[in-house]
Formats: structure tokens, sequence, C-alpha cells
């Protein structure tokens, strides 16, 4: 059983946190430019390009969470996305070096999002772990849907933590990979993606922002702007 979520107002603002490599960069940015009402939050933004889950030596996000989480004012939702640079090897425990994809790699991999999600299990604490956008190319093709499915299946494990499918929300009708949409609510396409083709746009981070806008809403039911 969870604990009760405490009341959420302006005077006494929601504590957030948003993290991960470079795909989250611009949500911080929107949700600040109108796509939350910001005097309800007090946020917090820590994005280290190119950093991933399968290279601690590189920065080791375990560690970072872990001390945000021990601060007196540790946030209390934790909006976290990552994966774009997941698409190496990597060394277990004892030392072994993991084929990208292998089944030991993704048995390895889904331990150390285990052990990321188990750092939320405090009182009054939620994380919303956004999913990997639709791949246009290269081994992505394979990699983001199995680590979509890591995330979502650990999530639901976890009644603390929320996995966010994005997928729906930056593909085509047909379930693929777009460099250019309309909105949700329809509307002349925008251009989503870059020439990278792994990143989102500002456009595309609104469109995210206001579903992590949503999530906290319902979570701590925030009331209505004052």
């Amino acid at each position: 059983m969870l604990a009760p979520l405490r009341p959420i107002s302006s005077a006494d603002p929601l504590r957030l946190f948003v993290g991960g490599d470079s795909l989250p960069a611009y949500i911080i940015t929107a949700l600040n430019a109108g796509h939350a009402n910001i005097a309800q939050l007090r946020l917090t933004y820590d994005a280290h390009i190119s950093s991933s889950i399968v290279r601690p030596s590189f920065f080791d996000w375990q560690q970072q969470l872990t001390l945000l989480l021990d601060q007196e004012s540790a946030p209390e939702a934790i909006v976290f996305m990552i994966g774009g640079n997941d698409n190496q090897p990597m060394t277990d425990t004892e030392g072994n070096h993991l084929a990208t994809l292998s089944p030991e790699w993704q048995v390895e991999y889904r331990r150390r999002i285990a052990a990321l999600m188990d750092l939320a299990e405090r009182d009054g604490t939620r994380m919303l772990w956004i999913g990997l956008p639709p791949p246009r190319d290269g081994v992505r093709i394979e990699l983001n849907p199995t680590l979509n499915g890591i995330y979502a299946g650990e999530a639901e494990l976890r009644p603390w933590v929320t996995f966010l499918d994005i997928r729906p929300l930056l593909s085509d009708a047909d379930g693929n990979y777009a460099a250019r949409l309309p909105g949700p609510g329809g509307g002349d396409p925008v251009t989503v993606r870059p020439r990278d083709g792994v990143h989102i746009t500002y456009e595309g981070s609104t469109w995210m922002a206001d579903l992590v806008w949503s999530w906290l809403v319902d979570t701590w039911a925030i009331p209505p702007e004052e």
C-alpha cells in the first residue's frame, strides 16, 4: 500500500526533477513555457549528454539519483528518460563482456533498470519513466522496442513507477517513425524528430510535456490553476 500523497499548492509546490540523457532536454523548457502551472512546481533538471545505463563509468545515474533522493528537499516527482546511448555492449558485475542485445546483456540491463526504479520507493515519491520514441534505422529498430519492454515490465512490478509509452504520440498511422506529424489535436504537420533520427524536437517535446503535466495532476490531484 502506497502512502498518501500530500496536497500541492503554489504556497507549497511539488518538487519535480527531470533527468536522463539528452532525450528529455526540451521537456523542462516546455513545462516552463506554459505546458504546466509552474507556480505549483519547483523544477530541477539534470540531463547529461551521452550518459547511459550501459556506461556508468562515464556517468553513474545510480549514484546520482541516490545522492539526489537523500537530500533534505529531495524530489517527490521524478521524470526520467534515457536510452539514446544504450546501443553499446557493456560489462556485468563479474567483468564479462556482454554484446549489445544479447540475452546476457538484456538480463544485466534489466537489473540496472530495476535498481534505478527501486531508488524511488520512498513515501511520497513517484517516478514517471518515459519510454523511447520509434527509431528511424540501425540497431535501434530492435533496440528501442526491447528497452521499452524492459522499462514497461519493471514499472509494472512497482506501483510507485509509471511507464509512459510515447510511441503512439510520435508514430505515423502505421506505428512507424515519422519526422513530421500533426499534433495530438490535429492541425498541420510539424517537425517532431531532427535529422539524427534519435532525438525529439522542441515541438514534439511540448506534447510530451503535456503528458507529464497530466500525470502530475492525476497523481497528486493538483487543483486547477490558482
